[in-house]
C-alpha cells in the first residue's frame, strides 16, 4: 500500500512539473501512462496504445520492424511507436501489428507474457499530418441485449388455459460440450476451432466415419466430411449456410469449413497456408466463417437432436433507432480528473477535476450494424487548464452519459490535435457469440 501510494504522487509530481512547463510555454515530451509516445524518434510518428489483461512484471522495450514497443513495470498500457501512417486506421493497424510482434518477442525472452484486451474497443492511435500528431483516444461501450423467449397460452372457448404437452427432452450430446466451450472462449480462434468440433461431432452422429472389419477408421477425414456434408444436407437444405447464387453448397462448405480454416488453423509449417492467431487481417474472414459453422450446427443440432433455440433478440434497425440519438445530444470533455469509473455518481468530474469541452466533428458514424460512433475534436491548445487528461465524459443536462477512464494520465504538446471516438456496440445475448477479445 505505502509503495502504491509512493507511485501515484510520484506520477503527479510528474504531471505537475510538465504542467508549469507548459504553462511557460515549452515543449514536453508526450505521454501516455508514463511511456513516451515518440521516444528518442526526432521527428513525429505513427502509433498506438492498447490496455493489457494484466500489468507487466518488469519495464522492456523492443524493437521490431523498425518500431518501439514498450512496456512499464506494474502498469497495463503497451505503446507500439515508429510508422509513417497518415491515418487513424492505417495507424491503429499498424500499431496493433507491432504491438503484438513486440509482446511475443517479450514472452520468447521470458520477461513478460502478456496478452492485449478489449483491442478495437479501447485505445488510443496517434499520426503526423502537415501540423504535428494528431492523437485520436477510441472508446467504445459493449451494451448486452437481452430478449427471454415468449411464452403464448392457449385458452378455449370460456378463457381457460388449455393444457399442452411438454416437448420432448433434449438429451444430452457430446457436441454440446464444445459449443459451449466456443461460446464461452475469448480467443477467436479457439472458440472457431471448438465450434468445428461441435459440428463434426454432430455429423459423425449423422454420418458415422467407416470403418474395416477390425474396426479401425479406413475413410479419409476428408472424404468423410464431404460425405457426411452430403447427409445433413437430406436432412435440411444447406442452401442457407453459403452466400446466394452457390450452386453446391456442399463443395463451398466443404472447402471453407475443412480446407480454408480447419486445416489452415491446425498447422503452422512454413510453406503452408496457415491462419496465424491474433493477426488482425484475417479476422474478418475467420468470423465470417465462424458465424457459417456456429449456424449450421445449431440447425443441425436441433433437426438432428431436438435442441431448438429459445430466445430471440435486436435487428441493427432497431438498435440504431434508440442508441444513435444519444450520441447527438451529449456534450464531450476532456478532464485530469483521476477517478475510477463509477456508475453511480453523474458527475462528469466526481474528485472536482477541470473540464474542457471538445468541438463534435461528424454526425453520428451508422455504418457498421450493431455499431455506433461519433468523432468530437480539439487543439491541444485550447485545453492548457488540464495538466493532464485522465477521463473523457460524455454529459447531458450536466450529467455523466458516458465515461472512459484512460489507463493512466494522457500527456500532449500544445502543437498537437486531440480527436475523441466514443460510441457503443450492441449484441444479442441469446444469439450466437461474434464478438471476442482477439
Amino acid at each position: 500500500m505505502q509503495q502504491d501510494r509512493f507511485n501515484i504522487e510520484y506520477e503527479i509530481g510528474i504531471v505537475v512539473i510538465l504542467w508549469r512547463e507548459i504553462k511557460v510555454g515549452r515543449m514536453v515530451s508526450a505521454s501516455f501512462d508514463s511511456i513516451p509516445v515518440l521516444g528518442s524518434l526526432a521527428s513525429p510518428c505513427a502509433g498506438a496504445a492498447f490496455e493489457l489483461v494484466r500489468p507487466a512484471r518488469e519495464s522492456e522495450c523492443i524493437s521490431v520492424d523498425e518500431w518501439d514497443v514498450e512496456v512499464r513495470k506494474g502498469r497495463s498500457t503497451v505503446l507500439a511507436r515508429g510508422g509513417g501512417e497518415r491515418n487513424s486506421d492505417d495507424a491503429f493497424r499498424a500499431g496493433l501489428l507491432h504491438a503484438q510482434k513486440g509482446i511475443d518477442l517479450m514472452s520468447i525472452r521470458g520477461g513478460n507474457h502478456l496478452a492485449i484486451k478489449n483491442y478495437d474497443d479501447e485505445y488510443i492511435a496517434w499520426w503526423p499530418d502537415s501540423n504535428d500528431l494528431v492523437v485520436r483516444v477510441t472508446s467504445i461501450a459493449s451494451i448486452s441485449i437481452d430478449t427471454p423467449p415468449a411464452t403464448a397460452i392457449v385458452t378455449d372457448s370460456q378463457g381457460q388455459p388449455v393444457p399442452q404437452s411438454a416437448p420432448p427432452p433434449v438429451r444430452w450430446h457430446e457436441s454440446f460440450r464444445y459449443f459451449r466451450l466456443s461460446q464461452t472462449s475469448d480467443d477467436l480462434f479457439d472458440a472457431y476451432r471448438n465450434a468445428y468440433l461441435a459440428l463434426e461431432s454432430i455429423l459423425s452422429a449423422i454420418a458415422p466415419q467407416q470403418t474395416n472389419a477390425a474396426g479401425n477408421v479406413n475413410e479419409r477425414e476428408g472424404v468423410w466430411f464431404r460425405r457426411a456434408l452430403t447427409a445433413a444436407n437430406a436432412l435440411t437444405s444447406l442452401a442457407s449456410f453459403v452466400p446466394a447464387g452457390v450452386a453446391n453448397p456442399v463443395d463451398y462448405l466443404w472447402t471453407e469449413l475443412y480446407r480454408d480454416m480447419r486445416s489452415a488453423m491446425s498447422h503452422a509449417k512454413s510453406g503452408r497456408s496457415i491462419l496465424l492467431p491474433q493477426n488482425e487481417a484475417e479476422r474478418k474472414d475467420v468470423i465470417d466463417s465462424l458465424k457459417r459453422l456456429v449456424s449450421l450446427y445449431r440447425r443441425l443440432a436441433e433437426v438432428h437432436l431436438n435442441a431448438r433455440p429459445t430466445g430471440g433478440g435486436m435487428f441493427a434497425v432497431a438498435f440504431r433507432m434508440m442508441f444513435g440519438p444519444a450520441l447527438d445530444i451529449i456534450k464531450v470533455f476532456a478532464s485530469d480528473d483521476p477517478s475510477p469509473f463509477d456508475a453511480s455518481n453523474v458527475k462528469p468530474a466526481p474528485s472536482g477535476g477541470s473540464l474542457c469541452e471538445l468541438s463534435s466533428a461528424m454526425p453520428v458514424d451508422t455504418a457498421t450494424p450493431f455499431l455506433l460512433t461519433k468523432l468530437w475534436s480539439s487543439p491541444v491548445s485550447a485545453l492548457a487548464e488540464l495538466p493532464c487528461i485522465n477521463r473523457i465524459v460524455g454529459t447531458h443536462d450536466g450529467k455523466a452519459f458516458m465515461a472512459s477512464v484512460l489507463n493512466g494520465p494522457l500527456i500532449l504538446n500544445p502543437t498537437y490535435r486531440l480527436e475523441v471516438v466514443l460510441g457503443s456496440r450492441g449484441s444479442n445475448a441469446r444469439q450466437p457469440r461474434e464478438r471476442y477479445s482477439f
